[in-house]
Parts: structure tokens; C-alpha cells; sequence
């Protein structure tokens, strides 16, 4: 399957060393009134809302892409990232990474609005990354916005060391739903903890190739435990009942247990009451 060798080619290839090394020029002036414990990289992260940023990449990030043929141009990482409204820089969060669709011009950052109120009133830091430049292309996409987020939250480990310890929830809508399956599978080979998955508006699903031949460092079983949520709508034009039977049966035959699929009455859309419950069942299980 294409796809499975994808991802075994990129995980044989992609390091999960410590790959940032910040520089420090370029930096924006911080304000004096700003939260000196919530000033990243000349930035200021304010809870409760989103908030933006660029930073660069070290030597070592730049080889970690030179892995990846054709992604070897991008000298810069883009972040999004949202705080719950009453974060507290000492405690721990669990991390949604928002992924886009694996076709056109859509970039995680594009995309991450829907997951930002849900996702923080959850008690969820939300957090999206692409490099700088143009959108990679579909045969490279998923390793090079996986890269983005990996290096991303090594990034931020150095001002939030729970960050390496942290749980994540890769989540996304359409394409992007497919594409988080993927990004479960590359988390859990690069020692992330995983404590959900989340995929709206899927026609398909890309993690259950992963149980057949699991990626270098993913154990099967426990792999079978992630807790998957699916949210497709009876009016949605580019998911039909059947494809969502198919997604649900696929990943039943792959052995998934923990699987919540309640359906909505709506199109191609991403549920806001559906998020809001599979982030609290996550919670729940991750306890």
C-alpha cells in the first residue's frame, strides 16, 4: 500500500533527536508589561486566544528535511498555538496538533480556528505548525507538516518542559481527519504519548495499516487501545453512509476497541458538540 510505505520510508529516515537549537537573533520586542514566563521566542502567548509566530530553523532541523526529497527549501516554522484561558506555564496540558487536508492549497494554519474555543475550554493547548515557503507537495505532505509539529513541540519544550511528556491528540477534518491517523502512528514512533484520535468528515481512514505492520517503535497492542473518534454527517456530501460504515468496520477488523462514532444530521462539517465530547472522553480514558 502506498501509503504504509510512506510512512515506513519516512520513519526510517526521520531522526527524533532534540532538533532545535533556537538562534536568537530577530527577536521582537517584548513589551515590559508582557508575562516574562509566557514570552516565547520574543512573543508574547496569551491564554485564551490564538496567537501566532515564526521561528527559525536550527542546522539540525534543516538536515532532518534534507531527508525528505524535495523539502529541503524551508528555512522557517510557523506556529499557531492557543492556551487554555487559565494556563499556568508550571502545569501540564494535553496538546491538540491540527492537521490539514492531504490535497489543495490547505496548510495547518489554515485550518486550526474550528479546534482553537473547544479545544482550550477543554483544558487543550492547540497547536498547529507548517514551514515557511510553499505548501509541500501531496507525495511529501504528511512527513514534512509532521516534521513542522514535531519540531514545534520541541520548540516549546524548552520553555515548557512538560511538553516531553505531555499527551496529544493529532485531529482533523476531511482530509485532514485521514492525515491525523498518520500523525497518531508517527507520534507514537517518535515517543509521543497519544490519548485520542480525532477524524471529522472522513471518508476513509489511514491508521489501520498501522496494526498490520506497525511503524519501528510502535507496540501493536498498545496501539490498539487509542481511543478513536469518527463524527460524519447524513447530509454530508462527500461522505456517504456506507463510507462511514467502511471506516468504522475497517478499523474493528484492525482491532481497534475504543471506537465512538454518534454520528450528526449536518454536511461536511466539523461538529463543534462532537469535539467537545471526544476531548472530554479522552480526558476521561488518559486519567
Amino acid at each position: 500500500m502506498r501509503l504504509t510505505f510512506l510512512l515506513a520510508a519516512f520513519l526510517a529516515a526521520f531522526a527524533p533527536l532534540s532538533i532545535f537549537a533556537q538562534k536568537k537573533e530577530d527577536k521582537k520586542p517584548v513589551p515590559a508589561a508582557a508575562n516574562s514566563a509566557l514570552v516565547f521566542e520574543g512573543t508574547e502567548l496569551k491564554p485564551g486566544k490564538k496567537v501566532t509566530l515564526t521561528l527559525p530553523l536550527s542546522e539540525d532541523g534543516k538536515k532532518g528535511l534534507n531527508r525528505i526529497k524535495g523539502a529541503d527549501s524551508y528555512e522557517k516554522l510557523k506556529v499557531a498555538i492557543a492556551l487554555p484561558a487559565d494556563f499556568k506555564p508550571e502545569q501540564s496540558y494535553p496538546v491538540i496538533v491540527v492537521c490539514a487536508t492531504d490535497s489543495g492549497a490547505a496548510v495547518p494554519l489554515g485550518v486550526v480556528d474550528p479546534f482553537v474555543t473547544e479545544g482550550t475550554k477543554a483544558g487543550y493547548v492547540v497547536l498547529a505548525a507548517q514551514h515557511d515557503g510553499e505548501r509541500p507537495n501531496d507525495m511529501i505532505a504528511t512527513e514534512v507538516f509532521f516534521s513542522a509539529s514535531y519540531q514545534a513541540v520541541k520548540a516549546l519544550s524548552v520553555k515548557f518542559p512538560w511538553m516531553n511528556t505531555t499527551t496529544f491528540v493529532p485531529a482533523g477534518h476531511s482530509g485532514g481527519g485521514k492525515r491525523a491517523g498518520l500523525f497518531a502512528l508517527l507520534m507514537m514512533a517518535n515517543d509521543m504519548k497519544v490519548s485520542g484520535l480525532y477524524m471529522s468528515g472522513v471518508s476513509s481512514e489511514h491508521i489501520s495499516p498501522g496494526v498490520a505492520t506497525p511503524p519501528r517503535g510502535v507496540n501493536r497492542a498498545e496501539l490498539k487501545k487509542l481511543p478513536i473518534f469518527v463524527s460524519n454527517g447524513s447530509k454530508d456530501s462527500y461522505v456517504s453512509a456506507a463510507n462511514n460504515t467502511e471506516v468504522i468496520n475497517g478499523l474493528t477488523k484492525a482491532g481497534f476497541k475504543n471506537l465512538k462514532n454518534p454520528g450528526h444530521e449536518g454536511g461536511h462539517v466539523l461538529v463543534q458538540a462532537h469535539l467537545k465530547e471526544a476531548l472530554a472522553w479522552f480526558k476521561s480514558l488518559s486519567l
